[in-house]
C-alpha cells in the first residue's frame, strides 16, 4: 500500500511540474518578426529583400507595399505595438522616395498576424537606380524582436525592370548578363512577365518551347543592334541555346 501511495504522489508531483512548466511557457513574453510576402505576383523576393518595379505598370504613380509581421506567442484582446527604424541606403529619401513610417507600429487585438505598410512614390530618378531602405524591428513596445534571421527586411523599389528570381537558373541562355533590354525583348517575345519559374530544367529535353523561344530572341537582337546599358561598346548577343 506505501508503494502504491508513493506512485500517486510520484504522479502527482510530476503533473504539477507540467503545469508549471506549461504557465511559464504561456507567459513567455512573446516577440514579433518579418514574414516575405507571398502570392503577390507583383512583387520579387530575394533572401530578406522585397523588389518592385514601376515597370511593369505604365500608369501607377504610388505604390503601397505590404510587409507580413507575425507574432510569436498568442493573439491578445488588446493591441499591442513594436518598434520600428527606417535606415535609407544609397540616396534614397524620405519625403521624396517613400512616406514618412510611424516608428510605433501595431498589431491589432485578436490578431497574430499583420502588415507593416510602406508607400512609395514614382520618381524619374528611379529610371536610373534603385531606391532601397532598410527595416529592423527594435527593442520596446508590447512586442519585442521574435526570430533573430528575421528582425530585418530590406525594401527595393524602382522603375526600371528588376531582374526576376528565376533569371539565373537561365541566365546563360540569355547570354550570361542581366540587362532590362533582353528582359523587355524577352516578355515580347514569350508573353506576360515571360516568368519561366514552372520551367526547372533549362534544357530541350526540359524545355523545348522556351529554348525555342530563346531563337527568337536571339533572331531579335541580331536585327536590331542593342548594347549593354552597363557596358555601352558591348553588344547584346543571345547565343543559340545548347
Amino acid at each position: 500500500m506505501k508503494r502504491h501511495l508513493y506512485y500517486i504522489a510520484g504522479a502527482l508531483l510530476a503533473l504539477a511540474s507540467c503545469s508549471e512548466a506549461s504557465r511559464e511557457m504561456f507567459h513567455a513574453p512573446d516577440g514579433v518578426y518579418f514574414r516575405m510576402p507571398a502570392g503577390d505576383t507583383t512583387l520579387i523576393t530575394r533572401a530578406d529583400t522585397i523588389v518592385y518595379s514601376f515597370a511593369f505598370d505604365f500608369t501607377a504613380t504610388r505604390r503601397e507595399i505590404c510587409i507580413p509581421v507575425e507574432i510569436v506567442g498568442f493573439a491578445a484582446s488588446t493591441d499591442r505595438t513594436y518598434r520600428v527604424q527606417i535606415t535609407n541606403h544609397g540616396d534614397a529619401r524620405e519625403g521624396l522616395h517613400y512616406d514618412a513610417v510611424n516608428p510605433v507600429q501595431t498589431i491589432r487585438a485578436g490578431k497574430t498576424r499583420d502588415s507593416l505598410r510602406v508607400t512609395f512614390s514614382r520618381t524619374p530618378d528611379m529610371q536610373r537606380a534603385a531606391k532601397k531602405i532598410g527595416i529592423t524591428i527594435l527593442p520596446g513596445g508590447d512586442l519585442p524582436g521574435g526570430v533573430r534571421e528575421r528582425m530585418h527586411v530590406a525594401v527595393q523599389v524602382s522603375d526600371v525592370l528588376e531582374k526576376p528570381s528565376w533569371w539565373d537558373k537561365w541566365n546563360g541562355k540569355f547570354g550570361g548578363a542581366y540587362d532590362p533590354q533582353i528582359y523587355k525583348a524577352w516578355m515580347g517575345i514569350w508573353g506576360g512577365k515571360g516568368d519561366l519559374s514552372a520551367y526547372t530544367q533549362p534544357n530541350w529535353w526540359g524545355a523545348p518551347q522556351v529554348l525555342t523561344a530563346i531563337i527568337d530572341l536571339k533572331t531579335y537582337f541580331e536585327a536590331h543592334e542593342t548594347y549593354y546599358l552597363d557596358r555601352p561598346t558591348v553588344r547584346i548577343i543571345i547565343p543559340y541555346p545548347s
